[in-house]
């Protein structure tokens, strides 16, 4: 039998450069007087959960212990590009409704914009490739005719089975996809195709919707197998709400659905304010207007307070994020060449990996 006896990483070009100071940053400028103007992204929604572009900076306030003002407060609409992952659960869904999400997904692939940037993700497969972010039809449509029924679904219909499956599979890529959305600027959506969910249990749900909410990503259920949308504060439902998403009822009408769950949310606001003086920590966004919720609320950028220790570090974690984020593995130049020989102890395969760091 052979055997891998190492794994050599050869990485070209740029990790002995030196490191340079980068240029302004746009979440953080420098104040006339003193401490610096810093931008929030913020998600607020009504109380039919639709997001309105006419909040003011009146409607926002900060909390912390010394006043803080807003400076400037605007909307951004995000309809312009969309960024959502289809995610199909292809272990909880039968072969009839993979065939009715894959018909569905490919009447949306005429639709998508070159700066549009979508992507589908099966929970029981990992494709490498075919799970990066497009704007081009073509390889979107390559994607989705990847979709078809699972075999081992048969293994997990039932019981703590089923619960197990979702919470590994599903969630689990869910909570992969969100980690790789996580850095992207603006709005982001993820599309969750399967059966039952109304009446699936989330693992950990509160962690998954602060996870969910960090990211500024809006998560959408959609199920073929219900008429009636439920509104219980449990499982996908109450993750969907918390999030801006819905979980929607999609029996005989899942076009209509998926049509739903990629029209919103329309956009988000960033604000501005004046932060007098460092190391009072980050203080608390709310929302002043009556009948409105704020979903989430982040930097729009981080500042260090060393520029060259910034640029240090995010060079040292570069390699490694790009290797497990994934929608960039893709993109990096990556040559692999296996090298078998045998020894008086046996076989060997030794594989030596080059990695393009300029990618």
């Amino acid at each position: 039998m052979p055997r891998l006896t190492s794994l050599l990483l050869l990485a070209c070009a740029g990790l002995a450069q030196p490191f340079s100071a980068p240029g302004p940053q746009p979440g953080g400028s420098p104040h006339p007087g003193g401490g610096r103007t810093t931008e929030i992204d913020a998600l607020a929604v009504d109380a039919a959960r639709r997001i309105a572009p006419d909040l003011t900076a009146a409607d926002f306030a900060f909390q912390a212990p010394k006043p803080v003002r807003i400076a400037t407060c605007r909307y951004i609409d995000t309809r312009a590009r969309r960024t959502v992952v289809f995610l199909v659960d292809d272990l909880g869904l039968t072969a009839e409704a993979i065939g009715d999400v894959r018909a569905a997904l490919e009447n949306f692939a005429g639709t998508i914009h070159p700066d549009d940037r979508v992507a589908v993700w099966r929970s029981g497969h990992g494709e490498g490739a075919w799970e990066q972010l497009t704007g081009e039809k073509e390889t979107l449509r390559k994607a989705i005719a990847r979709l078809e029924y699972n075999p081992r679904r048969a293994y997990y219909t039932l019981g703590a089975a089923r619960t197990g499956a979702f919470n590994t599979g599903a969630m689990g890529a869910l909570r992969q996809v969100v980690a790789g959305l996580s850095p992207l600027p603006g709005r982001k959506s993820v599309v969750l195709f399967s059966l039952g969910l109304a009446d699936q249990p989330v693992a950990d749900l509160d962690s998954l919707v602060a996870e969910v909410r960090r990211a500024q990503v809006s998560v959408y259920g959609i199920d073929p197998s219900i008429a009636h949308t439920h509104l219980d504060e449990k499982g996908i439902a109450g993750l969907a709400r918390a999030t801006g998403g819905e979980l929607l009822a999609a029996e005989n009408a899942l076009p209509q659905a998926l049509a739903q769950a990629v029209s919103g949310p329309d956009g988000y606001y960033r604000i501005g304010y004046h932060e007098p003086e460092m190391g009072l920590g980050r203080p608390q966004l709310a929302l002043l207007r009556s009948g409105f919720q704020l979903l989430s609320s982040r930097p729009a950028s981080e500042t260090l307070a060393d520029p060259l220790l910034s640029a240090a570090t995010e060079r040292q974690d570069e390699l490694p994020r790009a290797m497990s984020d994934p929608f960039s593995t893709g993109r990096i130049g990556t040559r692999i060449t296996p090298l078998f020989s045998n020894t008086p102890q046996g076989s060997a395969l030794t594989v030596l990996v080059h990695l393009d760091t300029r990618d």
